[in-house]
Order: C-alpha cells, then structure tokens, then sequence
C-alpha cells in the first residue's frame, strides 16, 4: 500500500506523499502542501518557509500548517516577533480566529522557574511516566552544569 524511498512515502492507492524539506524554500516552491510541519520554527530567521508553503496552499480547499518549536534562544526571529504575540492573543482572547489553534506550554512567572512542582507548564511530557525521570535527569545534569 505504501511506497518507501529514501525521500518520500508515497500512498499507492491514491497518490499522496509524505516528503521532508530543508529549511531552503526553493525547494518547496511549486508544490501544493495539504498538510506542512514546520519544526523547530524558532531556528528560522526569516518567514520565507512560512510564506512559500502558505502561496502553495491558497488554491486548496482545506490545508493545514503545523508550526510547532522549542522556545529557542534567539528573541529576534520571526516565532518570537510575530507567531508568539499573536498566538498570545487569541489564547487571552484578545484576538479571535476561528482557524487558528495555538498551545503555549510556558510557566505562569519568573518565581515559578525555582519551583519543581510546576515545571510541568512548561514540560507537558513530565507527565509521561516513561520519560519523567530521562527528563528530570536532564534538568538535574543541567542544574549541576550551571553552577561548576
């Protein structure tokens, strides 16, 4: 039923394909993307990709875009400049769009980062039992690392 290559997966039954990109936009260019993940959208200086995918889905009746990312740390990119306020805003309310859902997973205030009970906010798989404690090691090593 399904083709694997290198590439791509390729739905024998009706023709579809699931394929990878870089972050180069001329690669995407000319294809008509009905669903498009874009990870880690932190690491991307410009909304080349964002704007490249969406001209390919303008002529399709429904289309989805998934632009999911760690916080990252560089405040001047596009998630930080525009998708975060926006996102902000229609959670608050302050902004409504009915196509549009946002997840934020982000601690309440600065105290509660010293605060191991509520670092769930913002590490939602802490609640996984299989990797709390790959996480909860990691933040401990970090901790450790920090202060030598």
């Amino acid at each position: 039923m399904v083709k694997i290559t290198r590439d791509e997966l390729v739905n024998l039954d009706d023709g579809s394909t699931i394929r990878s990109f870089s972050r180069d936009t001329g690669l995407v260019d000319g294809y008509e993307p009905h669903v498009a993940v874009v990870d880690e959208y932190a690491n991307a200086k410009t909304t080349d990709m964002i704007e490249t995918l969406a001209s390919g889905q303008v002529l399709l009746p429904s289309y989805l875009t998934f632009i999911i990312s760690t916080a990252g740390f560089d405040m001047n990119v596009p998630m930080f400049q525009q998708n975060y306020p926006y996102a902000k805003k229609v959670l608050s309310g302050e902004e409504t769009a009915e196509r549009y859902f946002a997840f934020i997973a982000e601690q309440d205030n600065v105290q509660e980062v010293d605060d191991p009970n509520s670092w769930i906010k913002s590490n939602p798989l802490l609640d996984v039992d299989i990797v709390h404690d790959q996480i909860t090691d990691y933040f401990d090593h970090k901790a450790i690392s920090s202060t030598c």
